[in-house]
């Protein structure tokens, strides 16, 4: 929400969401799962939590949850989980960092991941055993001057990664006028993070064209 609150009432997905380009064009499927306590799923929600360790819990959970719809999918005859990205936004970052670590992927976006948190002692074991597991490309967009999500937190994800010798790249983006930080990954301002989404997005799919449009 524009203060910076999570709204897990309303659903991701309306009548009024657009369709992605490449779902037009038949190169990929879009699927939104929404994990507990988010939109019309049971499960308490991230109120619930009474502290860090119960949020990064909460968190682990919706993963798990991510890892149970790429089951799902593979009981599709249509649905091609051989080639799968896996992305997301703020919690959703963290949300696809821990899924990706638990299905097989092939390339993981992570767009201004915050668990909103600094506490390093809850959080970087986690994060160091998500990045252990991980074998896929990575991608972390991240805008320079996020309040709500400091970008310090993906440049420490990134020093992780190539620490570890992963395939991780971090995209930084600058100041934008009249726009909060975190605001920049919303989809209608898809023009300034699309391009390098997109040609990420088609390098590990194995794919051609444009993915979101507009």
């Amino acid at each position: 929400m524009p203060d910076g609150r999570i709204d897990s009432v309303r659903s991701t997905l309306s009548f009024d969401t657009p369709v992605w380009a490449g779902v037009n064009a038949g190169l990929c499927a879009a699927v939104f799962p929404e994990g507990r306590g988010y939109g019309a799923s049971t499960g308490p929600g991230l109120e619930a939590c009474k502290d860090m360790t119960d949020a990064w819990s909460f968190l682990e959970g919706r993963s798990r949850d991510v890892a149970a719809c790429v089951r799902w999918l593979d009981g599709l005859a249509w649905a091609d989980t051989a080639r799968l990205l896996v992305c997301g936004c703020s919690h959703g970052g963290i949300v696809s960092l821990l899924a990706q670590s638990r299905v097989n992927v092939s390339g993981t976006v992570l767009q201004a991941p915050s668990a909103g948190d600094q506490a390093r002692d809850v959080s970087t074991p986690v994060l160091l055993d998500a990045l252990d597991r991980s074998n896929a490309p990575t991608l972390l967009q991240h805008a320079e001057h996020d309040l709500h999500a400091p970008i310090e937190y993906s440049r420490s994800l990134y020093r992780l990664g190539r620490k570890a010798a992963k395939d991780i790249r971090l995209v930084e983006y600058p100041f934008q006028r009249s726009m909060a930080g975190h605001d920049q990954f919303a989809w209608r301002n898809r023009r300034i993070w699309g391009r390098d989404f997109n040609r990420f997005a088609c390098r590990v799919l194995g794919v051609n064209g444009d993915l979101l449009g507009g």
